[in-house]
Parts: structure tokens; C-alpha cells; sequence
């Protein structure tokens, strides 16, 4: 998935610590990629716990753990590929070490299920818990260098929505987690639940995005192009919550509902990024 690189927040020049860090919107919209990336990986193995499209998920999760481990490093020493320089900055890199402590086990069980093409019930334990401690300190991360781009001076109603519509990319990989570690029968109750915590975030926050929201600090929509984009993926959303909705309720879920939630979640996701892409264009 390609990432465009901010336009009105391009540059920010903040000094911490007594170090100086040059903050792009590459920096930030690729440390958000990787909360994704975090419920993507999670999701691939749930998929595969399934049975669901066993071969290409494990070539999917493969790609997914590639992509982190190389954007994790980029982000700290530099990644002229990925269009990253690299920090010294304390607090920020102090953040990265606490994502390598918990990615060296999670990726580690990644690295496993990906050589074996299987995943194995301790594999399935320590990728659905650990992916939650993973995502939470990645996204202390996110708003550290978010709050960098914030400080230079920018728009803060955008950095928010930017950092927003960012985050609903991930909550489509996080549903797909809970539904499918839910049809593989891990931890029923808890997944009925969580998804219906995801399901009211995502939908709060489109709605936020489109009509703007005073308490979460959201703008209206603030160009006709993204609130054309946010309607086209309200649209998409639709029938894909209609079966998180089946789901968190405790029905029976058919071989079509699986199928429908493995079809659509990356449609629904790249099309949330398409919006991504266009915040940072402002």
C-alpha cells in the first residue's frame, strides 16, 4: 500500500532533549501503518487458525511481519526506501525499544507460523494476547510524533483528523482479528464483546469524520473529494458491520458470513486509507 507524504505538514523542526528531530508526515503516517499492520498480522493468523485461505494468508502474514520488522528499523536509523531519516530523539526512540521488547516475541511466533504454514494453539495464545500490548505502545509512538507535527505549528484540527481516520484503517483489521479468532473458537465471549467495542469506535469516529465532532476535536469533512471518499467507505461499512453486528450478538456464524468478513476487510481498509491519503494532502 503505497503512503503519500504530507503536504501542509511536511517539515516540523522540534527540538527535545537537546537533540533535533526532523518530523515528516512520513514519519507519522508510517508509524500509524504499523498499528495496523499490528491487527493485520493478527488477523492473517486467525485466518489461518480457520482455515480460511490457508496458503495466501500465511504468504499475506508473511509479507505483514517483512513490512513491520523493516518499518520498525526505518523508523528509528532511517529507511531511504520507505522515505524515513531516522531519529535520536530520547523519547521517541525510547518508545521504538519498548515496541522491539514486545515485537521480539510476537514476531518471533509470526516468523514460526509463517516457516511452518500452521499455527499451533500456543502460537494462537501469544499472537491474540500479545497483539494488544504490541498495538498500545505502538500508538504511544504515533501521538509522540504526531504531538511533534502539533508543536511545529500546524493545524491541529487536521494532525487529529489525520491521526483519526489513520486509526479506522487499523479498527478493520482489529474487527477481522476478533471476528475470525471468534470462529476459530478463541475466547468466544471476549470476542463477542470486543467487537462490539470496535464496532461503535469505528462508527463514532466515521460519523466524526464526516459531520465533524466538538468533543473529539474532529472538523467537518474539509474538502468535497474526502467527504466523497468517507461516504463511499460508509457504504462499504454497511454490510461489512452488519455481520460484525451477527457476530458480537452470538449468531451462528455461515461459510458466507467468513467469507464476506475475509472479501471485505481490505476493500474497507484500502479504501480508508484513500481518505488517509487525501488528510495528508491538505
Amino acid at each position: 500500500m503505497k503512503l503519500t507524504k504530507f503536504v501542509a505538514l511536511t517539515t516540523a523542526v522540534v527540538v527535545m532533549s537537546g537533540s533535533v528531530l526532523a518530523v515528516t508526515g512520513v514519519d507519522v503516517n508510517l508509524a500509524g501503518k504499523q498499528r495496523m499492520l499490528t491487527q493485520k498480522m493478527s488477523k492473517e493468523v486467525a485466518l489461518i487458525a480457520s482455515g480460511v485461505d490457508v496458503s495466501a494468508n500465511v504468504a499475506s502474514l508473511k509479507a505483514s511481519h517483512d513490512l513491520f520488522d523493516k518499518t520498525l528499523k526505518g523508523l528509528r536509523t532511517g529507511d531511504e526506501g520507505l522515505g524515513l531519516a531516522g531519529t535520536s530523539d530520547g523519547g521517541i526512540t525510547g518508545c521504538l525499544d519498548s515496541v522491539e521488547g514486545v515485537w521480539s516475541k510476537f514476531g518471533g511466533s509470526i516468523a514460526e507460523i509463517t516457516a511452518a504454514g500452521s499455527v499451533s494453539d500456543e502460537q494462537l495464545q501469544v499472537v491474540a494476547t500479545r497483539n494488544r500490548p504490541l498495538l498500545t505502545v505502538m500508538n504511544r509512538c504515533v501521538k509522540l510524533f504526531e504531538k511533534a507535527v502539533g508543536d511545529s505549528g500546524a493545524s491541529a484540527e487536521i494532525a487529529m483528523a489525520i491521526n483519526v481516520v489513520g486509526r479506522q484503517r487499523m479498527l478493520t483489521q482489529k474487527m477481522s482479528k476478533e471476528f475470525f479468532l471468534l470462529s476459530a473458537g478463541y475466547k468466544p465471549d471476549y470476542q463477542k464483546g470486543e467487537i462490539a467495542k470496535t464496532i461503535a469506535q469505528f462508527d463514532g469516529a466515521l460519523s466524526g469524520l464526516i459531520n465533524g465532532d466538538s468533543v473529539a476535536g474532529l472538523p467537518v469533512a474539509p474538502s468535497a473529494e474526502i467527504k466523497a471518499q468517507l461516504e463511499k467507505v460508509k457504504g462499504m461499512w454497511a454490510p461489512f458491520k452488519a455481520v460484525m453486528e451477527k457476530a458480537a450478538a452470538g449468531e451462528a456464524l455461515t461459510d458466507a458470513d467468513k467469507k464476506a468478513v475475509a472479501a471485505q476487510n481490505m476493500p474497507l481498509l484500502k479504501a480508508m486509507n484513500a481518505a488517509v491519503v487525501m488528510y495528508t494532502k491538505l
